[in-house]
């Protein structure tokens, strides 16, 4: 049984070759790779771009939702630390 990251980096890794292997298979039909057709092309490009996007959102967006959901605090303070400006150090 996979605990944690391992199972994270197992299920990300496994999600985002199936979508390239999806979109492997869609592309051509969606840009008249071996032919063209007006009816299945632009319902490939709508399928092709949905999957993309699709697959950023659960490999990246929802992932930062979650951990920010989790430990807001946490998350508050990571964002606010990238415009604090270092303290002077005080002489002793």
């Amino acid at each position: 049984m996979l605990v944690g990251g391992e199972a994270a980096d197992t299920v990300g890794t496994t999600g985002a070759l199936g979508s390239v292997a999806r979109l492997g298979g869609v592309l051509p039909t969606a840009y008249g790779l071996g032919g063209y057709d007006q009816i299945v092309s632009p319902m490939s490009i709508a399928i092709g771009w949905g999957l993309f996007l699709s697959t950023l959102v659960t490999l990246f967006v929802i992932p930062s939702l979650f951990s920010a959901a989790n430990d807001p605090t946490a998350a508050i303070g990571q964002g606010l630390a990238r415009f604090r400006q270092p303290q002077p150090a005080e002489a002793v």
